[in-house]
């Protein structure tokens, strides 16, 4: 099996894939940290990833991924600028393996890694916006 590689950056395009892969993770796209999850998970089908990034002449690049992680697993669209920041803009996004899209949503914490139940911050923020002495609160 071979995986496309982008020229070095001194050839003709060598540097458009880069940049492109640049780009999404300065945008916030999640791609590196999830892939790693995925490849070093104990549990393949809780963390399987499926990521492809296509280049088109009509609407640029336009991608399709399949996250476990997520209740609406399958999804596509493209990255574009939408007033100075780039955003996601969702074509297509439903739940995989056969699951109803209309409760899907019904056990929003199924697929998490972990839950935290209540976490105690003990801290007190003064008129001056200083930290001072210990005080409980409960979430």
């Amino acid at each position: 099996m071979r995986l496309f590689a982008f020229p070095p950056a001194g050839r003709a395009g060598g540097g458009a894939g880069r940049r492109h892969k640049q780009e999404r993770e300065d945008s916030g796209a999640e791609i590196l940290p999830r892939l790693f999850q995925a490849v070093l998970s104990a549990n393949p089908a809780h963390d399987a990833y499926f990521l492809a990034d296509l280049k088109t002449d009509h609407f640029g690049w336009v991608e399709a991924r399949d996250d476990a992680a997520l209740l609406e697993s399958v999804k596509s669209g493209r990255w574009r600028d939408t007033e100075g920041f780039e955003t996601f803009d969702t074509w297509m996004e439903f739940p995989a393996g056969n699951r109803d899209p209309l409760n899907v949503d019904q056990q929003p914490l199924a697929d998490d890694d972990y839950i935290v139940r209540s976490y105690q911050i003990d801290a007190t923020v003064t008129a001056g916006a200083e930290l001072s002495r210990p005080r409980g609160s409960r979430l």
